[in-house]
């Protein structure tokens, strides 16, 4: 059942193992398959940037598989990121599952790609829109979010012009209609020499959108806060329809457990812990002291008062990066 584990890479704090990467290869991202069987994530040989990227799927207790590896010379060649990888539903085949990711034809410019699961078996990488944001249609993304149909996906993005948003596109059909989200000016963050939005990831309820938002100007140690959106959404008759949205929400964490100096990374929606209002969510903090694992409830206007966790929950895991729940 979806909801009831929740992965993280980095050293084990519990007894369960996913699986482990190889001697010399280090995991970052994770994203559950939508019936919750599988995971994937990526592998990259440590300090090598030469040596391949990988795609790796697996089930609990299970080997890590390949499903892709690339290159830097290869096209299209998979992007290293802490969490640039999404698995939702196929809008085209609701028996298929698609999982999206960072990969690019030439450097500088990724693009998203995705690899289609037919029967429980990976179809080779293919591009999942050409791209009409800018002039000549060149876009990097790095942060990807399915809406809980899989009808829309979400995406950080930038364009050649350094127009940096939030997009949804629509998936059903052939047309991939992009709609802008959010502005940098919306989102408050910071975008010179960085990536404004690392992560993200939109709540099994569709009504919000959780964001680690960049805030600070330092290049070698950018600082990151969580922010949450709150969308106007509907699913009626089949269909999912985003209506509207709002500037977010810098949730207000404690001083207790979050010093001035610290980041959020990979906030990621579990199920809800009271109806709809109070909807939990984990992510990973750091600071000078390392990395902590930690659950939150988050209510109205990004506050946790009144929710059954008002304060943050510290869970045992050692140096967590990326995260999905099951």
């Amino acid at each position: 059942m979806r909801g009831t584990v929740l992965a993280t890479d980095g050293l084990s704090g519990s007894d369960i193992t996913l699986a482990k990467s190889k001697a010399g290869r280090v995991p970052g991202a994770i994203a559950w398959s939508p019936d919750g069987t599988k995971a994937a994530w990526f592998e990259m040989g440590l300090g090598m940037v030469s040596t391949p990227v990988s795609i790796m799927i697996g089930t609990p207790g299970g080997r890590g598989v390949a499903v892709y590896s690339s290159t830097p010379d290869m096209t299209p060649h998979v992007s290293w990121g802490a969490d640039g990888l999404a698995w939702g539903t196929d809008c085209s085949d609701p028996t298929q599952s698609l999982l999206v990711f960072s990969a690019a034809a030439e450097i500088g410019h990724n693009r998203i790609y995705g690899i289609r699961f037919k029967a429980g078996k990976a179809q080779p990488p293919e591009l999942i829109a050409e791209w009409t944001l800018t002039g000549d249609g060149s876009l990097s993304t790095w942060a990807y979010a399915f809406s809980p149909k899989g009808q829309y996906l979400a995406f950080a993005g930038r364009g050649d012009d350094s127009t940096f948003g939030i997009w949804l596109m629509a998936m059903c059909g052939s047309s991939r209609v992009q709609t802008k989200l959010l502005t940098a000016e919306e989102i408050g963050g910071y975008s010179g020499g960085g990536d404004p939005v690392t992560s993200m990831d939109w709540s099994r309820n569709g009504d919000r959108l959780a964001l680690s938002v960049t805030t600070s100007p330092d290049i070698d140690y950018p600082w990151r806060d969580l922010k949450v959106v709150y969308l106007d959404y509907q699913f009626a008759d089949g269909t999912e329809q985003v209506f509207s949205h709002s500037s977010p929400f810098l949730v207000d964490l404690p001083d207790l457990n979050y010093p001035a100096a610290s980041s959020e990374h990979s906030p990621q929606w579990g199920p809800s812990a009271s109806g709809a209002t109070c909807q939990r969510i984990a992510f990973s903090q750091s600071s000078d002291a390392g990395r902590a694992l930690f659950l939150l409830d988050i209510g109205a206007d990004g506050k946790p008062a009144g929710c059954p966790i008002e304060t943050p929950l510290a869970l045992p895991s050692v140096w967590p990066r990326a995260l999905d729940w099951r």
